[in-house]
């Protein structure tokens, strides 16, 4: 398998995107499905469990612990077995996965891990945009798109910012967030601060994420 720069061709640099690919999950084409090998199982989100048109009755019941980057313990409603096909007709291949059904707040609606990048005996490149994988004839690709990357991305920073002030599901006696601001002062303008080359750097390349998602618009 080799990547080289004709995989490069419809790439957008500077980029640290996260590679999210579009398979066929059962019946299903799936969007927003992360190919990430952090991840040591293969997920499926609730949400889309249930959009997909299973139930809990089809999934079977499981005490595996599945913990969140924050150290969270995530609600894992059972483990189905679903196929998943990538790759276009020539060069196609599928798999047998046992997906962990979880019940999350998540922008995802799957994550391949490394079990499943394993049983395609795949190599991802996130830098390339695309994960191969051997077929019966040639090497199989399956395209990432960053679009739909950038803005999960931006989804995923608005979801955190939302959960973080208004705490939803905390109740009010317990703890409130409250801004300590004097009605009756006035607004002061902030001077424009200057930053280091390299924080300027990465600040344009979240701007352009933005840009890019369609959040904001240049003026």
């Amino acid at each position: 398998m080799v990547f080289d720069d004709f995989d490069l061709e419809e790439v957008k640099f500077p980029h640290d995107d996260p590679l999210f690919i579009t398979p066929i999950i059962g019946n299903n084409l799936v969007k927003i499905v992360l190919v990430d090998n952090g991840a040591s199982v293969d997920i499926l989100l609730y949400h889309t469990f249930i959009r997909m048109g299973y139930n809990d009755s089809q999934s079977t019941p499981t005490d595996m612990p599945i913990y969140s980057f924050a150290g969270v313990e995530c609600s894992v409603e059972g483990i189905i077995k679903l196929p998943l096909t990538m790759g276009q007709e020539a060069r196609q291949a599928t798999q047998i996965l046992n997906f962990v059904v979880v019940k999350a707040g998540s922008t995802y609606n799957a994550i391949i891990g490394r079990i499943g990048i394993h049983a395609f005996k795949a190599v991802p490149s996130s830098y390339h945009f695309v994960i191969k994988f051997p077929t019966r004839d040639e090497i199989g690709e399956e395209r990432g798109d960053q679009k739909m990357a950038r803005s999960c991305y931006v989804a995923s920073l608005r979801a955190d910012v939302v959960g973080g002030v208004d705490m939803p599901g905390i109740d009010p006696e317990l703890i409130t967030h409250k801004l300590n601001v004097d009605p009756n002062r006035k607004s002061v303008k902030q001077k424009k601060r200057s930053f280091a080359p390299e924080r300027q750097e990465a600040i344009k390349q979240e701007v352009e994420k933005l840009l890019e998602a369609g959040f904001i618009e240049e003026i």
